[in-house]
């Protein structure tokens, strides 16, 4: 991807002209934006500080099981 960004300039320069800088700085800004999401995304059940909190949440639904009101048979 670092590479595509690298060269595009050299093949956007003749159909571009001196819009080609633009062009390429969005687009390139565009992928390596894209690339550090997917990278932070990738594995979310860790422990780093954005991963979900899978053990916080399996503790809530146990307490909300084991704590939840006691239903009475109705014969």
């Amino acid at each position: 991807m670092y590479l595509y960004c690298f060269w595009l300039p050299f093949g956007l320069v003749d159909s571009l002209g001196w819009m080609m800088p633009l062009i390429v700085l969005l687009i390139s800004y565009t992928f390596i934006a894209l690339d550090a999401i997917i990278q932070e995304i990738a594995e979310p059940f860790g422990e780093e500080e954005n991963d979900l909190a899978l053990n916080s949440i399996c503790r809530t639904i146990e307490f909300s099981i084991l704590n939840r009101p006691k239903f009475r048979k109705v014969n």
